[in-house]
């Protein structure tokens, strides 16, 4: 875990990659009950910083700058992003589950495998080849596309995972045969599936 330059900012004052290190252990300890305390990583500046596999289940990090950030299967489950900017950030397999992300940058970000159901996304920059719709369902929940994957997430579905638009499609045929959830899941994979066509109709150019 680190950068090119080993430290980051934590409130306006330089913090060495062993700050970093004593903050996450805190926050380990605090998440089993063993004192410590949770991670407060507010407006902090972890441009790039390594944190794959980092456990910050819960933590604030409100405003933090986590451009271009290596959290590959980090466990980010609850933790507050709001305001935070994860352009460019690597989240292939992060657990995002019930995250609030309103207002966060997620432009250029890699969600590929990353588990968002619960997640908080309003007002968040989304990647531009994905989409959130919603309130939608017998749940009222949301449902996230990724056109460039063919990648739908929706609640609990598929253990919350998602799988691809045309396995979603036959979910939906199978448990909403008809009515009106049948009538807005289809309209919303219509919407999806032309999303689809217009990606990879760019990718061919």
């Amino acid at each position: 875990m680190g950068t090119d330059a080993d430290e980051f900012v934590l409130g306006g004052q330089k913090m060495e990659q062993e700050k970093l290190a004593e903050i996450l252990k805190k926050h380990e300890l605090w998440l089993r009950g063993e004192g410590g305390e949770r991670a407060d990583l507010r407006e902090a500046n972890l441009w790039r910083a390594d944190l794959r596999g980092a456990n910050l289940r819960g933590a604030d990090l409100r405003g933090a700058d986590l451009m271009g950030a290596n959290l590959w299967e980090a466990n980010l489950r609850g933790a507050d992003l709001r305001g935070a900017d994860l352009w460019g950030a690597d989240l292939r397999g992060a657990d995002l589950r019930g995250a609030d992300l309103r207002g966060a940058d997620l432009w250029e970000a890699n969600l590929r495998g990353a588990n968002l159901r619960g997640a908080d996304l309003r007002g968040a920059i989304l990647p531009e080849t994905a989409i959130q719709v919603g309130p939608i369902g017998s749940r009222k929940s949301y449902t996230l596309y990724f056109a460039d994957l063919d990648y739908v997430q929706c609640g609990c579905w598929d253990d919350g995972k998602g799988n691809h638009l045309e396995a979603f499609k036959k979910r939906v045929e199978a448990v909403y045969p008809t009515g009106q959830y049948h009538d807005e899941y289809m309209a919303v994979i219509a919407m999806f599936e032309k999303l689809k066509e217009m990606s990879e109709q760019k990718m061919e150019n």
